[in-house]
């Protein structure tokens, strides 16, 4: 009779089998878990950034008007157009979400108040995906002061920025809204 694999050694065999699979099958959704949960991650991070970006310019500004999904700010918030980098000028920054079908975008529109051509004006798309942006004041509205007389920002570039302001903004692909408390004084 020729050598084989007993019964026992053959169901040994395929317990084995089965364990080995079990493994990669536990590791596979593992990886398949990680992969669905990565663009709520990168969601998160770009609307992260987005909000820095406005609370920066929240900082800057000598007077606000907050509406539903529209910001207008005035005041020395201005960015250099190619680097980003801020150039402390006078300009009225202005936030809203632009829809185009079904996507949504976070546009940022500046224009420099101290220059005096019709390429004073640009636009930057912050984010995309997001569903609104609001802007909330936690504080008493600042004493109205007078304005001097070479005072850029008038009556209507909106009322002076509060100290205290609650930022949130919604994306529409994910349940993650951010929402920042910036202390502006």
């Amino acid at each position: 009779m020729k050598p084989a694999f007993t019964l026992i050694e053959q169901l040994a065999a395929i317990a084995l089998a089965s364990l080995f699979m079990l493994a990669a099958l536990a590791v596979l959704a593992g990886i398949a878990r990680d992969r669905a949960a990565r663009p709520d991650r990168q969601t998160h991070q770009t609307i992260s950034r987005a909000a820095d970006l406005i609370a920066q310019d929240l900082s800057e500004s000598r007077r606000a008007v907050f509406g539903n999904g529209h910001v207008r700010l005035s005041g020395f918030g201005s960015l250099d157009h190619r680097s980003l980098s801020p150039t402390h000028r006078p300009a009225r920054v202005e936030y809203t979400i632009v829809r185009a079908g079904e996507t949504s975008q976070l546009v940022r529109w500046e224009t420099d108040l101290d220059i005096l051509s019709n390429r004073n004006s640009w636009t930057q798309t912050v984010c995309v995906d997001v569903a609104g942006i609001e802007i909330r004041s936690l504080s008493k509205p600042p004493k109205p002061t007078t304005r001097p007389a070479n005072d850029l920002f008038g009556p209507s570039d909106g009322s002076q920025t509060p100290e205290i302001v609650e930022l949130t903004i919604t994306p529409t692909s994910s349940e993650t809204t951010v929402r920042r408390v910036i202390c502006l004084k």
